[in-house]
């Protein structure tokens, strides 16, 4: 997937879909069957547009597993959270170019985060797919600083035991890139263990307008060309 197109400026897309658990049997002649329950805690979704004569903003902890979609736009800045009804579905993209020759930020943020009992002897799996695109077109564009990542962690809140995570993340333009992962956390102790899961992307992106230049600078520029042309007809009257 692409981020939005700009004239100028920086594009950005990134998410995860088709997310599922599964479950693995670590000890399958123990007499207990391997299982787990899953149970969203808490949604996270952010975005903000910030320049010259603007400043848009949305905020929701209260969405929960609702599908929802958050879209700011102003010119040619524009930015889009979408979060579907599956496990962490979300997704962001959008575009940024200096607004009004001024400069300009886009920050935004998706995250799900969820806690997943495990009962002992088994391991948790986690499948699905991921993707970050940044992308840029620097006519018109002095300096940019750039951040981007898709992320998904597992580990476990009953220990202080590793962190298993898939991560896509750039401060470059033109990164692309797309991959399944998969992921595992083993419980093999004797008792169920809590485990958090969270789903992640964003990106926040400022660019800076060139300068314009002043009225003198052009008058300047013109009385020079205006001098250049009289010489180079002086010089033809005398050839």
């Amino acid at each position: 997937m692409t981020g939005a197109q700009a004239v100028d400026g920086v594009t950005f897309s990134g998410g995860i879909s088709g997310a599922t658990f599964g479950v693995i049997d670590l000890q399958p002649d123990d007499g207990v069957t391997a299982s787990y329950s899953a149970s969203l805690r808490n949604s996270s979704y952010y975005g903000r547009l910030d320049g010259r004569s603007l400043d848009q903003e949305f905020s929701d902890e209260t969405s929960g597993q609702q599908p929802v979609t958050h879209t700011l736009s102003a010119g040619d800045l524009n930015a889009t959270l979408t979060a579907g009804d599956g496990i962490g579905e979300i997704s962001i993209h959008g575009a940024i170019s200096p607004y009004r020759e001024a400069d300009a930020l886009v920050e935004i943020r998706a995250v799900q985060t969820y806690d997943v009992t495990l009962s002992a002897g088994s391991a948790l799996t986690l499948s699905g797919h991921a993707f970050l695109d940044l992308g840029y077109s620097g006519n018109g564009i002095g300096n940019r600083l750039t951040n981007a990542s898709t992320t998904i962690y597992m580990f476990s809140r009953n220990d202080n035991g590793p962190v298993t995570r898939t991560s896509l993340g750039t401060r470059e333009v033109g990164y692309s890139h797309a991959e399944d992962f998969w992921l595992a956390f083993a419980n093999p102790g004797t008792e169920d263990s809590v485990v958090t899961v969270q789903f992640l992307t964003d990106s926040f992106t400022i660019v800076e307008a060139l300068p314009v230049p002043e009225p003198a600078t052009y008058a300047m520029l013109g009385l020079g060309l205006l001098t250049l042309g009289a010489a180079a007809r002086r010089r033809a009257s005398r050839a």
